[in-house]
């Protein structure tokens, strides 16, 4: 089972994601928490905390996966696991997994210029494959993901606006799989597809 947990900032959406993660890690054999953030400044560092003490004593192994090689490489390895289907994987989340695909310093991809339709799909694929791999594999998966374009398109900024296209379409290719979508927020989910709404 996948559920695509979306949601602004500071909505709930990482919290409620942890909540669906910790019920079918009741009956399940191992947990993973997929951290996506890097820390490169005192409030990433307070943020990387806060979730460190929330998730404390709940039973997950964190890994740390800040781009596509990571998450390709750790999908990977527990698709080949005999208890890969008695699995729950929790990954928070896609907005610092893409600005890492798109400016980190493994490979960074130009922010002067807006990308064309085939290079964000080239990123767009090679973030999406493990996590389709993750799902066909993957007893539970729970993906956190920001919503993008509440205020409108953005133009102007060639790199925000790559980071929010590229963002938008990974959502989209998510939630084609995805068993689940749901919007948080002020902590409450509301299901778009699968699910109980709220």
């Amino acid at each position: 089972m996948t559920t695509l947990v979306a949601g602004g900032a500071a909505s709930g959406k990482s919290e409620y994601a942890e909540r669906l993660a910790e019920k079918a890690m009741a009956a399940a054999a191992r947990g993973y928490y997929l951290a996506t953030m890097t820390a490169s400044d005192p409030e990433s560092l307070s943020r990387i905390q806060k979730h460190r003490d929330r998730r404390a004593d709940k039973g997950y192994e964190t890994v740390e996966v800040p781009d596509s090689g990571a998450l390709s490489e750790f999908a990977a390895r527990l698709s080949k696991a005999s208890d890969s289907r008695d699995t729950v994987v929790l990954l928070d989340d896609f907005g610092n997994l893409v600005a890492n695909e798109l400016f980190g310093c493994e490979s960074p991809v130009a922010a002067a210029r807006l990308l064309t339709q085939k290079e964000r799909e080239e990123v767009v694929d090679r973030l999406a494959a493990p996590l389709r791999l993750l799902h066909e594999t993957t007893g539970t998966l729970v993906l956190v993901s920001n919503d993008v374009f509440g205020d409108g398109p953005v133009k102007g900024d060639p790199g925000t606006e790559n980071y929010l296209r590229v963002l938008a379409e990974l959502n989209r290719k998510t939630a084609g799989f995805a068993d689940c979508v749901c919007d948080v927020a002020a902590g409450l989910p509301d299901y778009y597809k699968g699910g109980d709404r709220v």
